[in-house]
């Protein structure tokens, strides 16, 4: 989605554009994440799974993005589907080194015990591929 930004719309000389680029959750409730560029600059919203999938299947759309071009992540809430699929994306994919990651205070205080729960149950589940080992 291509929105033009600026003083009178896109009939004014000087216009900016905002992309909105959905990468999961664009029609459905699971693997929230949405990446917004904007002036230069680009936002990673959430890094969730889909509930109702397992392994890769769960993950946001990585490959329909650059991860080297996103300049911060923002992690809104400590929901799985919002947040479970940060590991995989820090550590399996081109994910710009130097972008910043930053989550409410309340997210950052459960995540590791969340992930660890979510870990724990994802290996009890039968023949299923899991995303992680009990190392996350």
């Amino acid at each position: 989605l291509r929105v033009p930004i600026g003083p009178g719309g896109a009939s004014a000389g000087q216009v900016d554009i905002l992309e909105i680029t959905p990468l999961g959750a664009g029609s459905e409730v699971g693997r929230s994440c949405c990446a917004m560029k904007f002036k230069g600059k680009t936002v990673l919203f959430d890094c969730g799974v889909h509930p109702a999938y397992s392994g890769l299947a769960s993950l946001p759309f990585f490959d329909d993005f650059d991860m080297e071009k996103v300049d911060v992540a923002l992690i809104t809430h400590f929901h799985l589907d919002h947040c479970a699929g940060l590991p995989f994306l820090l550590e399996k994919t081109n994910f710009n080194p130097k972008a910043r990651i930053f989550m409410t205070h309340p997210t950052k205080a459960i995540y590791k015990a969340l992930l660890s729960d979510f870990v724990r149950v994802s290996h009890s589940s039968s023949g299923d591929e899991n995303l992680y080992n009990e190392q996350v």
